[in-house]
């Protein structure tokens, strides 16, 4: 009965972070915190969640990419699309993507309420597949699993997990835009050397 609820738990997982991350109404972080309580619980395995939730967030978001690849602005009439990705969050994804290119799509892991525009709007903007692959992987290394520890770490204290969950997340958040930060001022600095006649 044990290794059947588990197994269920790992479906259960999958479905949900697949259906939220192409629009359904279910956070993914809340999904990925109730699972390192679960595991708490000893009904699944930490590392075997940890791997089906990173596989789920990026093919989530490689379906996002590649709707965007293929209709573009025409999946905007969809009703379902239409509702959260709108064209004034196409047209700003598509400025941060022309200033910061595939740092953007790192950044976007960590933002819950905007990351699938910018996913869409990566496949519409013609973005390399292996940009999304690159950036958003790498932030699903750090995200996914600092979320599940977290809830399996405070799974005794539901109201402290609910706390220290939104707090890891403005610290990722912080971090994600500090690195876009400083490498702007990088690339400027050393633009201005490459050019002195350039003003700064």
């Amino acid at each position: 009965m044990g290794v059947f609820l588990s197994h269920f738990v790992y479906v259960g997982l999958a479905v949900v972070l697949l259906g939220g991350g192409v629009g359904l109404p279910i956070p993914e972080d809340i999904t990925l915190l109730t699972f390192g309580y679960l595991s708490a619980q000893g009904l699944a395995d930490m590392r075997i969640g940890i791997v089906v939730a990173l596989l789920s967030v990026m093919l989530a978001d490689s379906a996002l990419f590649l709707t965007g690849r293929r209709h573009g602005r025409r999946a905007l009439h969809s009703h379902r699309m239409s509702r959260f990705i709108t064209p004034a969050r196409i047209r700003r994804a598509e400025v941060a993507f022309d200033r910061h290119g595939g740092k953007v799509l790192f950044a976007a892991r960590f933002l819950p309420v905007v990351r699938a525009v910018f996913f869409f709007s990566a496949g519409a903007c013609a973005v390399p597949f292996w940009r999304l692959l690159a950036f958003d992987g790498s932030a699903a290394l750090i995200h996914v699993p600092a979320i599940i520890l977290l809830g399996w770490c405070f799974s005794g204290h539901i109201d402290a997990v609910r706390h220290w969950e939104r707090s890891v997340q403005l610290l990722l958040i912080a971090g994600a835009v500090l690195c876009v930060i400083v490498v702007v001022l990088v690339r400027r600095r050393k633009g201005q050397r490459d050019n002195p006649s350039a003003p700064s």
